[in-house]
């Protein structure tokens, strides 16, 4: 079957502080990789026909951060997600296959956890499969709503909920995967929400429903890999929780690193078993170090090879 992806990076993000027009959101770096590079990344080696960014906000700049590892379309105002998956239309209309939609500041996203939402969706026959997390605290996220037949009814926003409702625990991610044809088919059917006028892509699971389409979901635990970076803390947060990964990552392959706080490496880094890595090292882009290296204290290194 073909795949598609279409990764949304036409926000603005003013939460962000940014001052500067030309800079966009998904620009923001964790371990020297923007945003939305992590979850190209993570698209990576899943086998995608087409891979479609859409760019917005400061898009000039978004564009030179994706163009050679994706196609760039354009949303040129701010109508929401369903508006913004629309403008993919001029090159996915028609095609067969299925479409991921996942948001470019999301990232870290999994690609094991990409590559099953999509089986899942393909195994099922599904014509959408939405991935859901089971959270601790799902205060703030749309809740979904799963029938007696194991399908996904509907996603219902926490202001919207009813008290029974808000005690469900399975939230939505913002990923989504749809039929192809049937997702740009149905897009011309969406209507604006009427406070936002903004057309909403998870919509389209009623429009769906009401068609007699299946419509499914695909579990995960813990919130993890939907967190999204709207501010600077979330940025912190995102940091942090990717470092630690990749640092006990390395550590359970057999590197020594002395101190995992203050040791950045970046996930495009390889590094053999044996390697020391000391206090307050950094290391970035295609790097590789060798085995019976010792690297640091207070070192930075970028695309070398030792």
């Amino acid at each position: 079957m073909n795949k598609f992806a279409i990764v949304l990076a036409a926000g603005k993000g003013t939460r962000m502080g940014d001052k500067d027009p030309n800079k966009s959101k998904v620009s923001h770096e964790i371990l020297g990789i923007p945003l939305v590079n992590h979850v190209l990344n993570a698209l990576k080696n899943i086998g995608f026909n087409r891979i479609i960014t859409v760019v917005g906000y400061a898009g000039e700049h978004t564009s030179k951060l994706v163009e050679k590892e994706s196609d760039i379309v354009w949303q040129r105002e701010q109508k929401g997600t369903g508006h913004a998956v629309k403008q993919a239309g001029s090159i996915l209309n028609n095609l067969d296959g299925c479409t991921i939609v996942l948001c470019g500041d999301a990232p870290l996203i999994k690609s094991n956890t990409i590559n099953n939402l999509i089986n899942e969706h393909i195994d099922n026959n599904n014509q959408i499969t939405v991935l859901g997390a089971v959270v601790d605290n799902p205060f703030g996220y749309g809740r979904l709503l799963i029938d007696q037949n194991n399908e996904l009814v509907k996603i219902v926003e926490q202001k919207n909920a009813t008290e029974e409702e808000q005690k469900i625990n399975l939230v939505n991610t913002g990923v989504i995967v749809f039929d192809n044809k049937l997702l740009f088919e149905n897009l011309n059917k969406l209507e604006p929400n009427p406070k936002t006028k903004e057309y909403y892509l998870t919509d389209l699971i009623e429009l769906f429903k009401k068609q007699n389409y299946r419509v499914g979901y695909h579990k995960i635990y813990g919130r993890e890999e939907m967190m999204g970076v709207n501010d600077p803390t979330q940025l912190q947060e995102a940091t942090s929780i990717m470092r630690h990964n990749i640092n006990q990552k390395l550590i359970d392959s057999g590197v020594i690193i002395e101190d995992i706080d203050s040791t950045n490496i970046a996930p495009t880094v390889y590094i053999e078993p044996g390697v020391i890595i000391k206090k307050n090292t950094t290391i970035y882009g295609n790097s590789s170090i060798s085995k019976g290296n010792i690297i640091g204290p207070d070192t930075k290194l970028v695309d070398v090879k030792i």
